[in-house]
């Protein structure tokens, strides 16, 4: 199911690919250093360890969801620039659905980066999240 989706979706998709296996690596381990090591270990977490660890994710925010408009763009431009100029229902189709998949693809990855974002300040010890509501 998911490769007919990702063949679908045009060549942006291999980037988003890419996004998501560095996104799923980085998660893992965030939650390893921050959740298990935190809680269940009793290691002691600092300001700014807590703060390096939510920065990484705003990349994931911005960057895939640009890279799926970017998408879009494409198969909208491949829908309408297919067979000569000329516009067909099996074209217009192809090139909306590379517009559609790489957009949903995209948009996921940054929703997931933003509820991961706050689940991590979630995690964080109460004085910390004090500290970090004033800065």
């Amino acid at each position: 199911m998911f490769s007919g989706y990702f063949q679908q979706g045009g060549i942006m998709m291999w980037f988003l690919l890419a996004c998501s296996v560095a996104f799923t690596a980085i998660l893992v381990e965030r939650f390893w250093r921050i959740g298990l090591c935190g809680k269940i270990f009793r290691r002691r977490i600092n300001y700014a360890e807590i703060v390096r660890n939510k920065q990484i994710f705003t990349f994931f925010k911005d960057v895939p969801p640009s890279i799926g408009l970017l998408g879009t763009v494409l198969g909208v431009i491949q829908s309408f620039g297919l067979e000569g100029g000329r516009i067909t229902a099996q074209a217009a189709g192809s090139g909306l659905a590379v517009a559609c998949y790489t957009t949903v693809f995209g948009l996921a990855i940054a929703i997931l980066a933003a509820v991961c974002e706050y689940f991590i300040g979630w995690m964080m010890p109460s004085d910390l999240a004090a500290r970090e509501t004033l800065t």
